[in-house]
């Protein structure tokens, strides 16, 4: 449907349906699963590589064989599942004045508390976890005014409710309900609208692009002059400095929560990388002679290092702690 058309307010109306969603048949839940598998084997390979820099100064790659084999256990799994629960997910639809709703089956909520208890049981952290976000994502609402896109796939028959940047409830139905649902659909987003844009009209409006530029090659330059001084029985200190600095990058470019959790992940690393180089420097502080020799340092290069290190200290301090680089947006 276009953004254009004109659709009446569909008042107190309101729809609830039950529908069995296709796994392996359904290329939105096939691509959902493809997606956060391929996503889930590259932060692993991404994690083995940064630890084994970490730990040996150079990275560990994994063989691109071994990739493959986890996708395809990944993969196989999500099969596996799909076939013992009958190709279908259980789910509750529906579309009323305040929103839309979706609640997983009596059944799914029973498997949802049933993998809790086995990873509770076994001792497995990772599979009562997986059980408990299952079970806390059973129930949701998403109220119009937070849907500020609307995709409509007829031939498919799935009506997806995206906010500004993801889809965040897929609507699936049959043939016989989705003329009515898409046109309650239509209706209420668009009744919504002078809401959602009031909402857009007060958010803060984000810096120019040449301002975080600015501030990126700011922290660039800041995390090379770090690196001046280098002694060798500090190395690891030197690699987890620059790890403080990618988190900082991250903290600048983001804004609202990531931007401070960012922040305030790279104040370790930076405070680490700092200790490193005073400890250092003051070991080379040799007495003799009842005066002080100054063996192998170089007091230009130590300068450098420690100011840099303060420079990027405060702006992780700034981007944890301190106001943001959004702008106000004036009042409409």
């Amino acid at each position: 449907m276009s953004e254009d058309t004109q659709s009446a307010d569909p008042g107190q109306a309101s729809l609830e349906w039950r529908y069995d969603v296709p796994l392996l048949s359904s290329r939105f839940m096939v691509w959902d699963f493809v997606r956060v598998t391929l996503i889930s084997a590259t932060v692993s390979y991404v994690l083995v590589a940064i630890t084994g820099w970490l730990v040996d100064g150079e990275p560990v790659y994994l063989p691109i064989f071994a990739l493959f084999v986890m996708i395809g256990v990944l993969l196989g799994l999500f099969v596996l599942v799909s076939a013992l629960l009958g190709n279908r997910h259980g789910a509750v639809f529906g579309i009323g004045p305040t929103g839309a709703t979706y609640s997983a089956g009596e059944r799914e909520q029973k498997i949802n508390r049933l993998v809790a208890m086995a990873g509770a049981l076994a001792g497995n952290p990772t599979t009562t976890g997986a059980g408990l976000i299952a079970t806390g994502q059973e129930h949701m609402r998403l109220p119009w005014d937070e849907v500020y896109h609307v995709v409509y796939y007829p031939r498919s028959r799935v009506i997806v409710l995206r906010n500004t940047w993801r889809a965040v409830l897929r609507l699936h139905l049959t043939s016989e309900l989705y003329p009515e649902a898409a046109a309650l659909v239509d209706g209420y987003w668009r009744h919504a609208a002078p809401v959602r844009n009031r909402a857009l009209a007060g958010r803060p409006v984000r810096a120019p692009w040449f301002y975080y530029a600015a501030l990126v090659l700011a922290v660039s330059l800041a995390g090379l002059g770090a690196q001046v001084w280098y002694w060798n029985d500090y190395e690891l200190s030197g690699r987890l400095g620059l790890v403080g600095v990618v988190l900082l990058v991250v903290a600048l470019l983001a804004e609202g929560p990531v931007r401070r959790i960012c922040g305030f992940l790279s104040l370790p690393f930076l405070v680490v990388h700092l200790g490193a180089i005073v400890r250092s420097a003051t070991e080379t502080v040799e007495a003799s002679f009842g005066a002080f020799r100054v063996a192998a340092l170089d007091p230009a290069e130590l300068t450098l290092s420690i100011l840099s290190l303060l420079v990027l200290l405060g702006m992780a301090g700034w981007r944890a702690f301190g106001l943001g680089t959004e702008q106000d947006r004036p009042a409409p």
